[in-house]
């Protein structure tokens, strides 16, 4: 099967011009998938519907998103079989995704959030460029929603309004590319223009001539990865008495998603500056405002709190 594996894994790159991390999250998948039918000894031209259902059995315990994702893999992989010839049935054909979980994680509140902000201040003041550039990624993170990806990748050609310019001055709308490589413009707040602007000016001091907005000390060729987005905010919550499990970057886009909606952004406009390609995506958040509703009309209907 591993060779079978690799004939699909080059069909999603020449085809599909799928990113690199779709190609290797998909042959992950399917190389677990493998393990299970090898130990089973079943052949994987020749699968059954039950032998799938038998497979996601299995699964019972892992993340709902994690299974609709391996169902996806399973039904590109095998509609890849049968129109290579190499299947004459498609086993996946009546497998259906489990329901979508409808439920807003919890988020940071404000006050998490403010926290986050003075500890980045407190726990990086003995050294400026970990103290700019921190304070630049949280700020831009918090301000615009965007995804960790889509946040390593900014170039600084994104945000300045001209290269060659001796100011520097930091673009208010930024052109961001996310999902599918679908463009989209996102707005820079006050915060965000300061904390960018603040950054610049310390990278100057420093001759820096790296093309990406934000990347390692030690590396500036390189752009900083998610992973280590994700490290420098655990270490900041840490610091900052910040629940662990109430943060991360795309916690941080769930916190800005929430506390806008809360201070009356409308739902489609979220949906664009989040980059969903469905309106379903963004609903989720309107859950959160169900929750202030009832609580608001609890608190305040005439009727509360008394029996008749």
């Amino acid at each position: 099967m591993i060779r079978i594996i690799e004939k699909f894994k080059e069909m999603l790159i020449s085809e599909f011009q799928a990113s690199n991390n779709t190609v290797i999250s998909y042959v992950s998948d399917l190389k677990f998938f493998h393990s299970f039918i090898q130990e089973k000894k079943i052949d994987p031209l020749y699968i059954t519907h039950s032998d799938i259902t038998n497979y996601l059995i299995t699964l019972n315990k892992e993340s709902l998103a994690t299974i609709r994702r391996k169902i996806s893999v399973l039904k590109r992989f095998y509609n890849f079989l049968l129109t290579e010839g190499d299947i004459a049935e498609n086993p996946m054909l009546n497998i259906k995704y489990p329901k979508r979980e409808h439920k807003l994680p919890n988020v940071p509140s404000e006050t998490d959030i403010m926290k986050m902000f003075t500890g980045i201040q407190e726990l990086y003041s003995d050294d400026k460029f970990l103290l700019s550039r921190n304070s630049a990624i949280f700020a831009v993170l918090y301000s615009t929603g965007l995804r960790v990806s889509e946040l390593v990748t900014l170039k600084f050609s994104d945000v300045i309004e001209n290269e060659f310019s001796n100011e520097d001055s930091v673009k208010r709308v930024i052109k961001v590319v996310g999902k599918g490589n679908k463009e989209r413009n996102v707005v820079l707040n006050d915060i965000a223009c300061t904390s960018l602007q603040q950054y610049i000016a310390i990278l100057k001091k420093s001759s820096n001539d790296s093309k990406w907005l934000f990347f390692p000390e030690d590396s500036p060729s390189t752009h900083l990865t998610r992973q280590r987005i994700g490290q420098i905010i655990r270490e900041v919550a840490i610091y900052a008495n910040v629940d662990r499990k109430l943060i991360s970057p795309h916690k941080v886009r769930h916190a800005f998603a929430t506390h806008i909606l809360r201070k009356g952004a409308q739902i489609h406009i979220l949906q664009k500056i989040l980059g969903h390609s469905s309106i379903t995506s963004t609903q989720i958040y309107t859950s959160v405002l169900n929750d202030d509703l009832r609580n608001m009309l609890n608190d305040k209907h005439p009727l509360s709190k008394k029996t008749l």
